[in-house]
């Protein structure tokens, strides 16, 4: 049901060849499960003959949770909008900047820098086929995960804002060596994706990997939780510190808690002096 419940919402963006960058799982289930009670208090009703403003009362009540569902996914999307917007913002990017995003899930975040990079280009890369294990040992990252967020809707969504052209979408993990030259990208960029790693050998490694590939002079751009409760071991501090030990320049710009994410989160910036 849950899944139907998505392919509807990617239907309706479908019809109107706008993007869909994802709803979060966690909305989309607990409204489910909202409902089923009422449908089936809905049938108990039909057949034990309870009056009809009985009946009627219940589907209103049906119908107010799916609105409510309807105006979170908005708030999701414009919420999404505004943090991509900051860090677009940040990057004061030319025209031809050569761009690698990690995690880049629905691709929003690839796509909005393709839109300003137009003889740039971007790589986004992200495992999109979580295994179901992930889920069973990490139940509380249910709440992190999107429906509609696959390849193939980043590269839909890359086509319908005209991008696809400098849009390079790689499926695999980032945690492990990235298979590009060294010295390669002016700015590598991530939101709300690598606080995902819980071990903090993979983490370095990463890190190390980002250096690695990143210009001199060019600059990284992280959107990420300070602490979570997902993951003892990540820590924003231990970014910024393994940075400016390498001799990079850093600023950090908090940002302003939301609803929509409810921890302390921080744009952090990056620029590789030598």
């Amino acid at each position: 049901m849950v899944r139907t419940l998505n392919n509807i919402i990617i239907d309706i963006y479908n019809m109107t060849d706008r993007p869909y960058y994802g709803f979060p799982i966690f909305f989309i289930i607990i409204s489910v499960f909202k409902i089923i009670p009422f449908i089936l208090f809905i049938f108990i009703c039909i057949f034990l003959n309870f009056p009809w403003y009985i009946l009627f009362f219940i589907v209103l009540v049906n119908l107010l949770i799916i609105y409510k569902l309807i105006i979170k996914g908005k708030e999701f999307k414009n919420f999404q909008l505004s943090q991509v917007n900051k860090i677009v913002n940040l990057l004061n990017l030319t025209d031809n900047e050569v761009i690698l995003d990690l995690g880049t899930g629905s691709g929003i975040l690839a796509i909005t820098q393709a839109k300003y990079t137009p003889n740039g280009k971007v790589f986004a890369i992200d495992q999109w086929n979580w295994p179901i294990k992930f889920l069973i040992t990490s139940p509380l990252l249910l709440s992190s995960l999107m429906m509609g967020c696959t390849k193939k809707d980043a590269k839909k969504n890359a086509r319908i804002e005209k991008v696809i052209d400098r849009c390079i979408f790689i499926n695999g993990d980032f945690t492990n060596k990235l298979n590009f030259t060294n010295n390669y990208f002016d700015i590598i960029s991530s939101m709300q994706s690598l606080y995902f790693i819980k071990s903090e050998v993979k983490q370095k490694i990463l890190f190390k990997e980002i250096d690695r590939i990143l210009k001199i002079g060019g600059k990284i751009i992280l959107h990420e939780p300070n602490r979570t409760i997902t993951n003892y071991n990540w820590n924003l501090d231990n970014v910024i510190n393994f940075y400016k030990n390498i001799g990079y320049k850093m600023k950090i710009y908090p940002v302003e808690k939301e609803r929509h994410w409810k921890i302390n989160s921080s744009i952090l910036i990056g620029i590789k002096i030598k």
